[in-house]
């Protein structure tokens, strides 16, 4: 196994390198997931939390620069364990397990809004897909691309009126769904 030094990583992941990837997905994502489900998860727990906390260091390296004080396996496996017991406290789960005696690193505070945003934004994807599909057309268009809400009623073949009141309607739709969510609250 090919190990790189912690500026190739956050370099190639800064620039969003599938190589990079394709590397963590290969180096790091095994003890992630027997981590998770030796405490409980499945392997789509385990695959979210490693996308969650590959999605958690590159906010924070679009931020600014990252200081590691240690090597980089260990530091996504830190936020990703810190992910999952984040998770788990949220299903107010209860393990018999014994979490093992290891060094413990300790993520800066800095870190912890990251985290949390990728929670919510998950959270809001996940409702957004509930969302019928003419929403997800539209809302989609408006906030991911340069173009205005006239051009985009044209590009739908609706009047700006329709569209502008259509794109309300969207939006507090989906607005409704992720405050019904449990999850909600404890993500505020």
């Amino acid at each position: 196994m090919v190990s790189h030094n912690n500026n190739w990583y956050l370099e190639h992941l800064e620039k969003g390198s599938s190589t990079c990837m394709e590397t963590l997905q290969r180096e790091c994502y095994p003890a992630i997931a027997r981590f998770v489900k030796t405490h409980g998860g499945s392997e789509q727990d385990a695959e979210d939390v490693f996308m969650d906390g590959v999605v958690a260091v590159y906010r924070k390296l679009k931020k600014g620069p990252v200081h590691l004080s240690c090597k980089f396996s260990v530091f996504l496996f830190q936020i990703c364990k810190n992910l999952w017991y984040k998770k788990t406290r949220r299903k107010k789960f209860q393990s018999d397990i014994a979490v093992e005696d290891t060094e413990q690193i300790v993520i800066s505070d800095d870190w912890i809004p990251a985290m949390e945003k990728t929670a919510r934004m998950g959270l809001m994807q996940e409702k957004f897909l509930e969302l019928p599909q003419s929403c997800q057309d539209l809302l989609d268009l408006c906030w991911h691309s340069e173009l205005s809400l006239q051009d985009i009623a044209k590009k739908m073949g609706i009047e700006y009126g329709t569209a502008r009141k259509r794109k309300h309607d969207c939006k507090k739709k989906l607005t409704t769904l992720v405050k019904a969510d449990p999850r909600y609250e404890e993500l505020l």
